[in-house]
């Protein structure tokens, strides 16, 4: 029995020492780039008058809490991912065919 627990100690101990990146199926596209580009264009897009709502404003905080450290350590790719929905709509309703082509590329590479 203390050799299992050793074992799995060991196992542990590995797995912490490797630096893995979570997007590795997506080695050679930058996710991360793309996701950036989105979100300042989205953020760009819902503080012009009459864009913006709650909704917005929350989602924006959760990006400065991010890029802050606070919070939900969500970063632009994973926001985008669980909003991708909202986001959607928002295009279509303004009529933002950049920012749709943007996340319809986003979409297929990354999420």
């Amino acid at each position: 029995m203390a050799c299992a627990c050793k074992q799995h100690k060991a196992a542990e101990s590995d797995k912490s020492e490797q630096a893995v990146d979570r997007y590795v199926s997506f080695a050679g596209i930058d996710c991360e780039g793309n996701a950036q580009k989105l979100m300042d264009h989205l953020l760009a897009l819902t503080e012009q008058p009459g864009v913006g709502n709650a909704f917005w404003d929350k989602f924006r905080q959760q990006y400065v809490d991010y890029l802050a450290g606070k919070g939900l350590k969500h970063d632009p790719l994973y926001l985008l991912h669980a909003n991708v929905f909202y986001i959607r709509d928002l295009f279509e309703e303004q009529g933002d065919e950049q920012g749709l082509q943007a996340l319809d590329e986003l979409e297929e590479l990354c999420f």
